[in-house]
This record gives C-alpha cells, structure tokens and sequence, in this order.
C-alpha cells in the first residue's frame, strides 16, 4: 500500500495554483514599476494614439460608380482618401415595346407557337433585375391594335421584385397585329422622361403593319441624337424574334440582336438586360462555382428548374444568404385574335425559376449552394472605385485641399477598396478611359488619358472622367477640386514649456498654455496675417502631433497670430500619459481668397513624471488590476474542479456482498448489498479531494462500522479510519487479503478493484465486497 507524509495536508495542487496567482499579480505590478520607472527617466517608447494622429498619406481622390451610377457622391465607399463633389445619381428610365400580335401565338397552320410564353417568361426576368432608380413602362401591340394607348404595366425599382414579377405574369396579351404606333409613343414619353438614362426596348417577330425597316431605322437614330446631350442619353435595343422580324443595322446609339429559334429568346433577352443594367455574366468553371478577382457589387442568380431554391454562398469561411429570391415561372394567357378568329394561347410549361440577388460580396473563390436545378446563369456587377491622383513635378501625390496653381500629372482609373489602380481584372474586361478636364470653364484638356500632364491655374477644376467596361457598361464621374495660388510663405514660432504629469487635467488656456505665433513669414520674422484673413482661421486649422501618449488642445488667442496648444492627459486618464521630454509636431493649413497657406514647426515640452510608484500601483489595481484577479479566481475555481481528487466512476453505490456462513447450508440467497454514499459538502468544493462513506457488509448487519474513505489521484482509495477498524475486537478486515493493522503508521489504499473482506471471530460468517460490481 502506497502511502503519505505525515502532517502533509497542504498538498502541492492547492498551494501551486495560490503561488501562480501571486507571480501574474507580481509580474503585472513589476511591469507598472517597470513603466514607473521608466516615465521618471523620459524612457518611453514612441506609441499610436488616436487623439494625435498625423496625416501624413496621401490618399487619392476617389468616386465609386457602377454602371453609369455614380454610388456614392461625395463619399467613396471604400474609404480611400477624401470625398469629391460629384454628379448626382442618373436615374434609368426603360420603355420596352412587346409584340403580341398573333404570330407570337400560331404559325397560320394547325401548329400552336409558345413564343409569346418564353418572351413573357424572358420579361419576368428582366422586371427581376431591375435596380433601385429604374423605372420600366411595358407597352403592347395589341393595345394599339385595338385602338387603345399607353403602358399596360408600369414597374418601380423600389418595389419588391415579388410585386414587379407578378405585374409581368398577370399582364394580358391580345394578339392581333403589329402597328408602329406603340413604338412611337415609347419613343415619345421617353423624351418626356426627365431620367439622366434612357432605353427604348423593342421585341418583335414580324415587320409592323405601315413601316419599312429602313423607316423604322431612321426612326431610331433620330431619336438617340435627339435626346442624347450632357445631362440624358437615349439608346436603342431591337431584339428580332425569329427570322420575319425586321433586319435593323447596329450603331453607336442602336444595339440589334435576333433570336432564331424560341429557346434563344431568355438568352438574348438577359444580354439586354445585363447591357442596361451594366451586369455581365460571371464565367464559371460548374454550375456552383463562384471566382471574382474584385469586389462584387451585386451578384444576381437566375437558376432554372422546377423545385430550384438558391440557398447561399460560401466565400471561405463567410457565407452569404439572399437578400432577395423571386420566382419566375410561365403563365396562361386567354385565347387571342388571329386575324379574323381565335387560337388558343399554348404555354411552355417547363419554365420555372429562381431569382436571386446578393449584395456586396468580396474577391474570392467560393460555391453556390443550389436545390433542383437544371440550369444556372450567374450576372454581376463590380464594385470599384474612380480613382483620381495627382502628382506633383517630383512624382509625390497631393492632397486635394493642398493643390495650388502648377503643372500636375494625373492618373486616373478603377481602384479597388484599398485604394490600388486596378490594372487588369478579367470581370472589368478591356476598360477603355477617357477624360477631359476644365479648369474655370475651360477646357484645358481634352481625350486626356491617364499619366498624361495637365497645367491648371488657380480656381474650380472638373475631372470628367469616363469609362467604358465589360459588354458596353459605361461609368462616368465629375470630380469638382479647388486649386488655389501660393500664398506668401507662412511660419510659426513658440517655445518649450515644463509640466507635471498629475496636474494635466487642471491646465487652463491660455495660463498655462504654450503660447506660439502663425503668421506670414518675412525676412526671418513672423509677421501678423491681414485682420480679415486672421478672423476665418479656425482653431481645426492648426494641427499637433506627438509619437508620446498625449492630447492637445488648440484655441487662437484674441491677438492676431496668437495660439495657444494646452497638453492633455489622454481621455482624461493622467496615468496613460507619457513624461520626459515629449516631440511636438505643428501643422497649421488655411485658405484665404483661394490662397493656400502651411507652415510647419517643431518643438518640444517637458512632462515631469510626479506620480509616485505606490500611487501608479493603487491606480492599476483599481482600474485594471481587479479584473485581472477575477479572472484568476475563476481560472483557479476551474482548475481546482478539474484537478481535484475524484473517485472513479466505475464505483457503485450499492456494491454487491458475498456472504459465506461456516455453520449452514445456504438454501437461499447468499449475496446482499454494501452502500457508497459520497459527502455532498466535499464534491461541491474545489481542489479538496471527495470523500465517502461504505458501508461493506449488507444492509440490516450490526458490528461493522462504515470505513470512512477519501479520494486519492490516480484512481486510488485512501482509508482514513482504518485504525479504528483495526481496533474493534473480534472484528477482521481485510483488503486484497492484507489485515488492517493498528501498527500501520500511514494510510491503507486501495483501488476499484480491491477485494473488502471482513468477519467477526466465532460467528463463523465472512462477507466480501468490490466497489465497482453491483448486486
């Protein structure tokens, strides 16, 4: 039997957690004496703070646009630089002329035509993909044909999609035949339109009743030219369904497309969509797959079948749900006219889908989690930024509140949201730029191209800048910047000054403040600004900045070119502050009459450390220090409730008897049952080891008192009144046949697997015990 020490009840698992307690508590008082000790000596490392951040970089102009969307104005999304003035966000206006005339319905013969239902089907999806500032009017031929006018469904980009969709699949068609009328009132409201962006949208499967196509031609390119000028364009896109629709020639203004067979029409009606609203489709290597090499804007899914679902996206550890799903699906249509009878409206049936749309995904590879589809088309939009940088003659960038009358070289294009020129991206395809700039209303530039130099004079400069992109997407912005002539050279001078750390929250201005003077500089001197130039500098003018842990606070004095720069302890928390002798940085920047001026100076203050050990001490344990030891009281809890002595599980607390009996012959049960009861009291406490009461002989037997045990590590059994077992008279116990002995001068153990056994002398009956096998 393994034993104990004597007298070692203080076991090491309950001292070694207290002694690691005290040595984190030492080791984080000995780091404030150690930072004690250094701020008495002016020894402290240079650190960032948020109160004295210089503005050292310079960042580029930026504007993100999408489309021929400007997406932010005055802001650029990703953060790069400071905001520019720009145009306001275009909105789109689409008129889109349907032919539902009786061709779309039959072919003349016995054979009914389901082309009316995949153009129906091809303009749910189009209503889908409408974004915030569309606007979409439908108009029919059959309408006219009827002696009617007007849209027939009228769509809002704000609406829900579900709303939008359904507009589409409840809208009637008539048949009947193909006049021009309705194509020339879309034409008409559009001029009407007073969107930046306008689209006339014509599908048709036969030449119309009282126009040639060279007429209908010269109809399309007057209207681009005519309501194409700074402020709106208006373009054209003709999609001929099969092969009797007119033949129109594409231009820069007009975009002619055919779809020879029905199944072509979803194809070609989402290519115009995706040229309208500047998406293009996303290549993929499987129906699943997702890889962009920059940010997505939007990413739009258009997933076939009949019980598709479109779940999420997986991007590396992110996952992306819909922020919207919309279904499309083929509808009925009553009968329609067809010359002078009715035929049957016959609808495909196969068509069923899914919309939906994600937002703001980031570059990288990832997979689209989709249900029962067929087939998947994946359009998109990039999210980039029109950047803008100006450098100057020795290639440094200029901030654009710094930019005063000179020569500049400007490099211009798509950045991505860490502020980087994108280059190349196989998603933004061959981006053709182009830009003219106009320095006080006149154009000093023009097809300027990025890298090009440009000499502006002092006053209001506009960047307009232009790009075209994937399929035909075009971009624009117009970057409004403010150059100013130099100003006669300013300068500031002041002096150093002593302070003492405990007493930086009671420092008032202007006692107690460094006093320094901005003015022009002349001759070596500092003289005063003009009075009127003196009264529009703002205290946010002038700027200071130290690498020590400090603030400043800066107000002008009531003397012209009079400042006062105050030190302050950081948010206010004299302990956080840095002492010894502490840099300052003085910026000071303003414009007057589009004069630029700067001037920068450098000083120094000294901040005594009279702040004694014991107090930073007191203050670390008040503030921070508390927390520490909470959490290293739990942390102790918790180990001493892992690493405490337990009884094994294997134990059961009704252990099984064997009784033999020397003077009979059993002729019943010969077994009964002990009892292991734990101290509750004991389990509930940490790192002290549980302890327990059992009871070796069956229940109802008198003269054997219960061994008193406790936990030991390793599995092990320690008894702890084995004396007294050994004691009583006539009464045996014995473990794995070794007798408890009142000599024994340390603890008996034992184990789960031990065999009690224990008599009285005479009786004649012995019983014998396990702890881990149950009656």
């Amino acid at each position: 039997m393994r034993v104990s020490g004597k007298g070692r009840n203080l076991k090491w698992y309950f001292v070694m957690p207290i002694l690691l307690t005290a040595s984190l508590v030492l080791l984080n008082l000995g780091g404030q004496l150690t930072l004690a000790c250094a701020l008495e000596t002016g020894q402290s490392n240079p650190v960032s703070h948020s109160a004295a951040k210089a503005n050292t970089i310079s960042s580029p102009q930026t504007l993100s646009v999408v489309g021929q969307q400007v997406r932010n104005a005055g802001k650029a999304p990703n953060n790069c630089g400071q905001g520019v003035n720009s145009v306001a966000i275009k909105k789109r206006q689409v008129n889109l002329v349907l032919d539902d005339s009786g061709s779309m319905f039959s072919n003349g013969g016995n054979t009914p035509l389901d082309r009316w239902s995949n153009a129906k089907y091809s303009l749910e999806v189009f209503a889908a993909l409408l974004g915030e500032q569309d606007n979409m009017n439908i108009y029919l031929t059959s309408t006219y044909a009827k002696g009617g006018s007007g849209p027939v469904v009228q769509l809002a980009g704000k609406e829900a999609a579900s709303s939008r969709v359904s507009k589409i699949h409840n809208m009637v068609m008539q048949g009947g035949d193909t006049p021009y009328a309705p194509v020339q009132a879309a034409a008409k409201d559009l001029s009407a339109s007073d969107a930046g962006e306008k689209w006339l949208v014509v599908l048709s499967d036969g030449a119309f009743n009282d126009r040639n196509s060279q007429t209908v031609q010269n109809d399309f390119n007057q209207w681009a030219k005519e309501n194409t000028n700074e402020s709106s364009a208006l373009k054209v896109a003709f999609l001929a369904m099969g092969d009797k629709a007119p033949q129109i020639a594409s231009s820069s203004a007009v975009i002619f497309d055919q779809a020879p067979q029905t199944k072509d029409l979803l194809t070609k009606v989402t290519r115009f969509a995706n040229l309208i609203f500047a998406r293009d489709v996303l290549p993929q290597d499987s129906a699943s797959s997702i890889k962009s090499d920059i940010d997505i804007e939007e990413l739009t899914i258009l997933a076939q079948g009949k019980d598709v679902k479109v779940n999420e996206i997986k991007l590396g550890s992110a996952v992306a749900k819909p922020e919207s799903q919309v279904e499309v699906k083929w509808a009925n249509n009553a009968d329609v006219d067809f010359g002078a009878s009715k035929v049957k409206a016959v609808p495909n049936s196969e068509l069923n889908g899914k919309v939906a749309t994600f937002s703001k995904l980031p570059a990288g590879n990832g997979a689209v989690s989709l249900d029962g589809v067929q087939t998947v088309e994946v359009f998109y939009k990039p999210y980039v930024s029109f950047g803008v940088q100006l450098s100057d003659a020795k290639g440094k960038p200029v901030k654009s509140g710094e930019i005063v009358g000179g020569k500049y070289t400007v490099k211009y294009g798509f950045m991505d949201k860490k502020c980087n020129f994108i280059d190349k991206s196989p998603l933004l395809g061959d981006v053709q730029y182009n830009a003219k700039v106009i320095n006080n209303g006149k154009v000093v530039a023009d097809n300027f191209a990025s890298g090009d130099q440009v000499e502006l004079s002092a006053g209001s400069t506009q960047f307009n800048v232009k790009a075209k992109y994937l399929s035909g997407s075009t971009s624009e912005a117009k970057i409004n910047l403010q150059v100013y002539r130099p100003a006669p050279p300013a300068g500031i001078q002041g002096s150093s000054q002593t302070y003492q750390v405990s007493k930086l929250n009671d420092y008032k201005i202007p006692d107690d403040a460094i006093k320094v003077k901005y003015g022009e500089k002349k001759d070596g001197n500092i003289i005063s600004f003009p009075e009127a130039e003196w009264k529009q500098i703002k205290d946010s003018d002038i700027k200071v900045t130290s690498p020590k842990r400090m603030e400043f606070a800066v107000k002008k004095g009531d003397k012209n070119g009079e400042v006062f720069i105050l030190p302050k302890a950081p948010n206010g928390d004299i302990y956080k502050a840095d002492t010894g002798n502490m840099p300052l940085h003085i910026e000071a920047k303003h414009s007057y009459e589009k004069q630029l001026s700067k001037a920068v100076f450098d000083t120094s203050i000294n901040v005594k450390n009279d702040i004694s050990r014991l107090d930073r001490i007191k203050n670390w344990i008040l503030t921070q220090g508390w927390k520490w030891l909470l959490c290293l009281l739990a942390l102790l809890l918790i180990m001493g409730y892992i690493f405490k002595p337990r009884f094994s599980k294997r134990i059961v607390s009704s252990p099984k008897v064997n009784i033999s009996d020397d003077n009979l012959v059993s002729l019943g049960s010969n077994k009964g049952s002990g009892n292991f009861v734990k101290s509750r009291l004991r389990r509930a406490l940490p790192f002290v080891a549980d302890t327990a009461s059992f009871r070796y002989v069956p229940r109802g037997v008198s003269g054997f008192p219960p061994m008193k045990l406790k936990a030991a590590r390793k599995g092990r059994i320690k008894i702890l009144n084995w004396k007294a077992l050994a004691a009583r008279e006539n009464m045996s116990v014995t473990i794995n046949g070794r007798k408890l002995d009142v000599k024994d001068k340390t603890h008996p153990m034992f184990n789960v697997n031990s065999k009690v056994k224990s008599s009285i002398a005479g009786s004649g009956k012995s019983y014998s015990a396990n702890l881990n096998i149950k009656k």
